[in-house]
């Protein structure tokens, strides 16, 4: 690979005839998600001799996060020879494992930091009952880290949003009082939602989903010209249950509740709005509960 090429900050491989196959996890990690960056980066620079070895796990961790960038997709030997990037959704959309499988590297990521944080709490230091009462007082994350990081790191917690810091903080609370395994699990749902609820993977995972949709429509509607003034309507209906077989809900209400947002947003791109959220709430429930007595 040539150097010129080759992303500084991610090892990737930016060159402009790169196939869509080749850039499926790049285009995912191209950028370490901020909040994670944050914590990596104030804990590399602890002044501390207790934990002065983060710095060498922070580093092992991004050439660890680097190497799985550069490693190629399962999907990659899926997918057509030479696939570019403007066709890259509608062809995994053909594969009917591909969003398993992205879902899946992404969580591969995760895991990379989440093995940091866990080296993090297996540090060896004594619970600190009240110092985990102050901890858990303070106002913002980065009062509370104030003593424990240089000032310039701790105003990086500033940007994070509150419901990350309070994930965070829940962490370091737990870790100082001495509940390890607690900690651990405030840091996976941490890292977690930084890979999976990022817009890159999001969005991504959404257009495979509309491509989806598009072909199962297709399937149903092969007659050139059939009904095409209902072909809008359609769509929105096909993404609508292209969303709800991706995941297990306990009932088509719950499914319309956290789903219809989406769809919603879907109708107006296509110019086919419902006539009011009440009655394209009530539609989508009625989809669902279609699909699901047909299925029983």
């Amino acid at each position: 690979m040539s150097e010129s090429n080759k992303d500084k900050s991610t090892g990737a491989d930016n060159s402009p005839d790169q196939a869509g196959g080749d850039r499926i996890k790049r285009d995912f990690f191209d950028e370490m998600p901020f909040d994670i960056r944050a914590v990596i980066n104030a804990a590399s620079n602890i002044d501390d001799q207790d934990v002065s070895n983060l710095v060498g796990k922070a580093n092992d961790t991004l050439d660890s996060f680097i190497a799985l960038m550069e490693s190629d997709s399962k999907l990659k030997e899926l997918l057509p020879e030479g696939v570019k990037e403007e066709t890259l959704a509608r062809e995994l959309a053909k594969l009917p494992e591909s969003q398993v499988i992205i879902e899946q590297e992404r969580l591969e990521g995760a895991k990379v930091f989440e093995a940091f944080f866990c080296d993090l709490i297996d540090q060896d230091i004594a619970p600190d009952i009240e110092a985990a009462r102050k901890l858990a007082a303070a106002k913002s994350i980065t009062d509370a880290l104030a003593d424990l990081f240089p000032a310039e790191q701790s105003q990086i917690f500033n940007y994070i949003p509150e419901e990350v810091a309070e994930l965070l903080q829940g962490a370091f609370v737990c870790h100082m009082a001495g509940l390890p395994d607690q900690a651990k699990l405030f840091y996976k749902i941490f890292t977690q939602k930084q890979f999976m609820n990022a817009p890159i993977y999001t969005g991504f995972q959404d257009e495979i989903t509309k491509n989806k949709g598009a072909i199962e429509l297709a399937k149903l509607h092969s007659q050139k010209g059939q009904d095409s003034r209902h072909s809008k309507n359609r769509k929105r209906k096909a993404y609508a249950l292209e969303l709800y077989k991706q995941r297990k809900f306990k009932n088509p209400k719950q499914a319309a509740e956290r789903l219809f947002p989406r769809i919603n947003e879907y109708a107006k791109s296509l110019q086919h709005p419902f006539s009011s959220e009440y009655q394209g709430f009530n539609t989508v429930y009625r989809w669902f509960l279609e699909l699901t007595k047909k299925a029983n």
